[in-house]
Protein backbone atom coordinates (compact mmCIF):
# COMPACT_ATOMS: atom_id res chain seq x y z
CA UNK A 1 0.00 0.00 0.00
CA UNK A 2 1.45 3.48 -1.28
CA UNK A 3 0.55 6.63 0.98
CA UNK A 4 1.84 10.07 0.21
CA UNK A 5 4.33 12.05 2.32
CA UNK A 6 1.19 14.01 3.89
CA UNK A 7 -0.69 10.43 4.29
CA UNK A 8 1.86 9.15 6.37
CA UNK A 9 2.49 11.50 8.85
CA UNK A 10 -1.57 11.89 9.51
CA UNK A 11 -1.36 8.35 10.02
CA UNK A 12 1.30 7.93 12.21
CA UNK A 13 0.17 11.40 14.41
CA UNK A 14 -3.45 9.14 14.60
CA UNK A 15 -1.05 6.08 15.60
CA UNK A 16 0.49 7.94 18.79
CA UNK A 17 -2.94 8.70 19.79
CA UNK A 18 -3.92 4.75 20.36
CA UNK A 19 -3.89 3.04 23.87
CA UNK A 20 -0.78 0.87 24.69
CA UNK A 21 -2.37 -2.81 24.71
CA UNK A 22 -3.09 -4.27 27.89
CA UNK A 23 -0.89 -7.37 27.86
CA UNK A 24 2.18 -5.33 26.97
CA UNK A 25 4.36 -4.49 29.99
CA UNK A 26 7.36 -1.77 30.01
CA UNK A 27 9.28 -3.72 32.04
CA UNK A 28 9.30 -6.42 29.10
CA UNK A 29 9.72 -4.98 25.91
CA UNK A 30 11.78 -7.10 24.41
CA UNK A 31 9.70 -10.56 24.66
CA UNK A 32 6.87 -8.64 23.88
CA UNK A 33 8.22 -7.23 20.51
CA UNK A 34 9.48 -10.99 19.56
CA UNK A 35 6.13 -12.46 20.34
CA UNK A 36 4.15 -10.38 18.08
CA UNK A 37 6.81 -10.48 15.59
CA UNK A 38 6.78 -14.33 14.96
CA UNK A 39 2.76 -14.14 13.72
CA UNK A 40 3.75 -11.17 11.20
CA UNK A 41 4.05 -11.99 7.76
CA UNK A 42 6.84 -10.79 5.33
CA UNK A 43 4.34 -7.68 4.31
CA UNK A 44 3.27 -6.78 7.75
CA UNK A 45 7.65 -7.05 8.68
CA UNK A 46 8.65 -4.45 6.05
CA UNK A 47 5.29 -2.06 6.62
CA UNK A 48 6.41 -2.19 10.13
CA UNK A 49 9.97 -0.95 8.98
CA UNK A 50 8.68 1.82 6.67
CA UNK A 51 6.79 3.15 9.18
CA UNK A 52 9.44 3.33 11.99
CA UNK A 53 11.63 4.48 9.43
CA UNK A 54 9.21 7.42 8.90
CA UNK A 55 8.38 8.24 12.34
CA UNK A 56 12.47 8.04 13.18
CA UNK A 57 12.57 10.98 10.24
CA UNK A 58 9.76 12.86 11.17
CA UNK A 59 9.84 12.73 15.11
CA UNK A 60 13.75 12.67 15.37
CA UNK A 61 13.49 13.91 18.95
CA UNK A 62 11.48 11.78 20.68
CA UNK A 63 13.79 9.88 23.42
CA UNK A 64 15.68 6.95 22.33
CA UNK A 65 16.46 4.08 24.68
CA UNK A 66 19.80 6.02 25.92
CA UNK A 67 18.28 9.13 26.55
CA UNK A 68 15.31 7.75 28.34
CA UNK A 69 17.61 5.84 30.69
CA UNK A 70 19.44 8.43 31.45
CA UNK A 71 16.39 10.16 32.06
CA UNK A 72 15.05 7.47 34.50
CA UNK A 73 18.86 7.15 36.46
CA UNK A 74 19.76 11.08 36.33
CA UNK A 75 16.47 13.03 37.21
CA UNK A 76 13.17 12.71 38.82
CA UNK A 77 9.41 13.24 38.46
CA UNK A 78 7.17 16.01 40.15
CA UNK A 79 4.44 13.53 39.55
CA UNK A 80 4.39 10.56 43.03
CA UNK A 81 3.01 7.66 41.32
CA UNK A 82 5.45 8.42 38.46
CA UNK A 83 8.42 9.10 40.83
CA UNK A 84 7.60 5.67 42.66
CA UNK A 85 7.67 3.84 39.30
CA UNK A 86 10.91 6.17 38.15
CA UNK A 87 12.62 4.36 41.88
CA UNK A 88 11.13 0.97 41.44
CA UNK A 89 12.31 0.77 37.81
CA UNK A 90 15.91 1.72 38.59
CA UNK A 91 15.88 -0.63 41.52
CA UNK A 92 15.20 -3.49 39.52
CA UNK A 93 17.60 -2.43 36.81
CA UNK A 94 20.49 -1.42 39.10
CA UNK A 95 23.09 -3.84 41.04
CA UNK A 96 23.14 -2.91 44.70
CA UNK A 97 26.88 -3.15 45.74
CA UNK A 98 25.23 -3.40 49.40
CA UNK A 99 24.73 -6.64 48.37
CA UNK A 100 27.91 -7.81 48.58
CA UNK A 101 28.32 -9.24 51.89
CA UNK A 102 25.21 -11.46 51.67
CA UNK A 103 26.65 -12.68 47.80
CA UNK A 104 30.20 -13.26 50.02
CA UNK A 105 28.65 -15.23 52.55
CA UNK A 106 27.03 -17.61 49.79
CA UNK A 107 23.76 -16.53 49.19
CA UNK A 108 24.38 -15.68 45.75
CA UNK A 109 26.12 -17.37 43.00
CA UNK A 110 24.69 -19.59 39.81
CA UNK A 111 23.15 -22.82 40.76
CA UNK A 112 22.13 -23.81 36.48
CA UNK A 113 23.92 -23.46 33.16
CA UNK A 114 22.66 -23.37 29.66
CA UNK A 115 24.11 -23.42 26.63
CA UNK A 116 22.58 -21.98 23.50
CA UNK A 117 23.51 -21.44 19.99
CA UNK A 118 22.66 -17.58 19.39
CA UNK A 119 23.29 -17.45 15.59
CA UNK A 120 20.83 -20.48 15.04
CA UNK A 121 18.66 -19.80 18.11
CA UNK A 122 18.64 -16.03 19.06
CA UNK A 123 15.42 -16.54 21.76
CA UNK A 124 17.45 -18.98 23.73
CA UNK A 125 14.74 -21.88 23.54
CA UNK A 126 16.41 -24.79 23.33
CA UNK A 127 19.37 -25.73 25.78
CA UNK A 128 22.01 -27.61 24.07
CA UNK A 129 24.08 -27.75 27.11
CA UNK A 130 24.25 -31.20 27.32
CA UNK A 131 25.64 -31.92 23.67
CA UNK A 132 28.95 -29.78 24.45
CA UNK A 133 30.07 -30.55 27.89
CA UNK A 134 33.56 -30.09 27.06
CA UNK A 135 32.36 -26.46 26.24
CA UNK A 136 29.90 -25.83 28.77
CA UNK A 137 32.69 -26.95 31.47
CA UNK A 138 35.37 -24.29 29.91
CA UNK A 139 32.86 -21.65 29.63
CA UNK A 140 31.23 -22.12 33.04
CA UNK A 141 35.57 -21.69 34.88
CA UNK A 142 35.66 -18.44 33.06
CA UNK A 143 32.39 -17.54 34.18
CA UNK A 144 33.53 -18.45 37.83
CA UNK A 145 36.97 -16.53 37.68
CA UNK A 146 35.21 -13.75 36.75
CA UNK A 147 32.70 -13.90 39.34
CA UNK A 148 35.07 -14.70 42.11
CA UNK A 149 37.55 -11.61 40.82
CA UNK A 150 34.50 -9.11 40.78
CA UNK A 151 33.42 -10.32 44.94
CA UNK A 152 37.26 -10.03 45.54
CA UNK A 153 36.78 -6.07 44.70
CA UNK A 154 33.08 -5.54 45.51
CA UNK A 155 33.57 -4.07 49.26
CA UNK A 156 32.28 -5.48 52.67
CA UNK A 157 29.96 -2.91 54.01
CA UNK A 158 30.95 -1.78 57.45
CA UNK A 159 34.79 -2.48 56.75
CA UNK A 160 35.44 0.67 54.95
CA UNK A 161 36.92 3.69 56.35
CA UNK A 162 34.76 5.76 59.24
CA UNK A 163 33.34 8.74 59.36
CA UNK A 164 31.71 10.12 62.55
CA UNK A 165 27.74 10.85 61.80
CA UNK A 166 27.97 14.79 62.15
CA UNK A 167 31.07 15.00 60.06
CA UNK A 168 29.79 12.56 57.45
CA UNK A 169 26.77 14.86 57.02
CA UNK A 170 28.82 17.96 56.91
CA UNK A 171 31.22 16.03 54.36
CA UNK A 172 28.70 15.08 52.32
CA UNK A 173 27.18 18.54 51.85
CA UNK A 174 30.81 20.02 51.11
CA UNK A 175 30.93 17.40 48.24
CA UNK A 176 27.58 18.46 46.77
CA UNK A 177 29.26 22.24 46.34
CA UNK A 178 31.85 20.64 43.56
CA UNK A 179 31.90 21.08 40.65
CA UNK A 180 31.12 18.19 38.26
CA UNK A 181 34.21 17.54 36.24
CA UNK A 182 34.52 18.52 32.99
CA UNK A 183 34.98 14.92 31.07
CA UNK A 184 31.27 13.87 32.67
CA UNK A 185 28.67 13.89 29.93
CA UNK A 186 25.17 13.10 31.32
CA UNK A 187 24.35 11.04 28.58
CA UNK A 188 27.36 8.92 29.15
CA UNK A 189 26.68 8.23 32.72
CA UNK A 190 27.52 4.95 32.76
CA UNK A 191 30.68 4.70 30.95
CA UNK A 192 32.26 7.47 32.84
CA UNK A 193 31.72 5.82 35.87
CA UNK A 194 32.90 2.38 34.63
CA UNK A 195 36.12 3.92 33.31
CA UNK A 196 36.83 5.53 36.91
CA UNK A 197 36.03 2.84 39.17
CA UNK A 198 38.39 0.87 37.02
CA UNK A 199 41.25 2.71 38.58
CA UNK A 200 39.86 2.83 42.14
CA UNK A 201 41.40 0.30 44.64
CA UNK A 202 39.04 -1.72 47.01
CA UNK A 203 39.32 0.14 49.79
CA UNK A 204 38.44 3.23 47.53
CA UNK A 205 35.35 1.55 45.83
CA UNK A 206 34.28 0.13 49.53
CA UNK A 207 34.31 4.13 50.38
CA UNK A 208 32.36 5.58 47.50
CA UNK A 209 29.71 2.61 48.12
CA UNK A 210 29.45 3.44 52.06
CA UNK A 211 29.33 7.08 51.48
CA UNK A 212 26.83 6.63 48.21
CA UNK A 213 24.43 4.36 50.68
CA UNK A 214 24.39 7.05 53.89
CA UNK A 215 24.20 10.11 50.73
CA UNK A 216 20.70 8.22 49.89
CA UNK A 217 19.89 7.68 53.31
CA UNK A 218 20.74 11.83 54.36
CA UNK A 219 18.88 12.80 51.06
CA UNK A 220 16.32 10.58 49.87
CA UNK A 221 14.84 13.04 47.28
CA UNK A 222 18.02 14.45 45.78
CA UNK A 223 17.06 16.31 42.54
CA UNK A 224 19.47 14.62 40.51
CA UNK A 225 20.90 11.33 42.21
CA UNK A 226 23.45 10.93 38.98
CA UNK A 227 25.39 14.22 39.49
CA UNK A 228 25.71 12.87 43.57
CA UNK A 229 27.14 10.17 42.41
CA UNK A 230 29.56 11.76 39.96
CA UNK A 231 31.01 13.98 43.11
CA UNK A 232 30.87 11.21 45.24
CA UNK A 233 33.08 9.32 43.25
CA UNK A 234 35.42 12.14 42.43
CA UNK A 235 35.94 12.96 45.95
CA UNK A 236 36.86 9.14 46.84
CA UNK A 237 38.96 8.50 43.44
CA UNK A 238 41.05 11.42 44.99
CA UNK A 239 41.40 10.35 48.56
Amino acid sequence: MNRSTSDVEKLLSGIDSHKLPQAYDAWKNQPYVEKRLEGMTTEQRARLGQLWKEKQRLDPEMPNRKEFFCLLYNSSFKNPEAEKLRREFVSLNQFQESWSTAIKAGNGGFQKFELYDLSNDPNQRTDIAAQHPELVARLKKQLQDIYASVLADAPTWGSGASTPPNGLEKLLAEIDTYKLPQAYNPSNHQPYVDKRMEGMTTKQRARLGHLWKEKQRLDPKMPNRGRSFIRILEFTAKE
